[in-house]
């Protein structure tokens, strides 16, 4: 999962969700030592808020439940936020290991049609409509991404021991939900058809050895 999250920053340069530091200097030092401190503006309110639930969602990266709360306050409050993409991913990594495949559908869907040539999200989700037999939705997103996957070209500011070993993580994984995908496939066909049956068996098998290859 951590390489997920490495490449998607990459992808996306989402280094570390930045925020705007809007506190203001001190232009007098002259003040009355007894006078009230300044009320924040609303910016400067919203702007710390923000930086807290950023923080609460990066330090819970192993408390899913704790993840997701923050995840979903910060996305209700501020849906258009410069990280709120960020935010999105992270939840659905957080709604995957809840077993939560509805909520992690839904900010899928969201990330996946603001970035659609980012290939992270779909070979999550593909593998995620696997596991809940969805086989169908898990082949288009699959060879979707696989697609996507096979054109990436390394940026030239990303070492190739860096990239080449994510790029290898999504194919062995895409491989593998395709592979898991015509095994499903073979299932569902007649015994009595074997010569169909057979060549759903083997595309499985050669999807798997191209995964166990990587």
């Amino acid at each position: 999962m951590k390489k997920y999250v490495s490449l998607m920053l990459v992808l996306l340069a989402l280094t570390g969700c930045m925020l705007a530091d809007d506190k203001k200097k001190d232009q007098k030092q002259t003040q009355p030592a007894a006078q009230a401190a300044p009320q924040k503006s609303p910016e400067q309110i919203a702007v710390e808020e923000k930086q807290a639930l950023i923080q609460k969602i990066q330090a819970n990266a192993g408390n899913p439940q704790e993840m997701v709360a923050a995840a979903e306050e910060f996305l209700q409050k501020y849906p258009n936020d410069q990280n709120a993409l960020f935010v999105r991913f992270q939840a659905v990594m957080a709604y995957q290991r809840l077993n939560n495949f509805a909520k992690m559908e839904e900010q899928a869907k969201i990330v996946m049609q603001a970035i659609p040539d980012n290939p992270v999200i779909p070979t999550m989700m593909a593998n995620a409509y696997a596991e809940n037999n969805k086989i169908a939705e898990a082949e288009e997103l699959a060879t979707k991404a696989l697609a996507i996957v096979e054109k990436m070209v390394r940026p030239d500011n990303v070492p190739a021991e860096q990239w080449d070993p994510q790029i290898n993580d999504l194919k062995c994984t895409l491989y593998s939900t395709l592979g898991y995908v015509d095994l499903q496939k073979a299932t569902h066909i007649d015994k009595a058809d074997k010569d169909k049956r057979a060549e759903a068996l083997n595309k499985a098998i050669g999807e798997f050895t191209k995964a166990t290859a990587l």
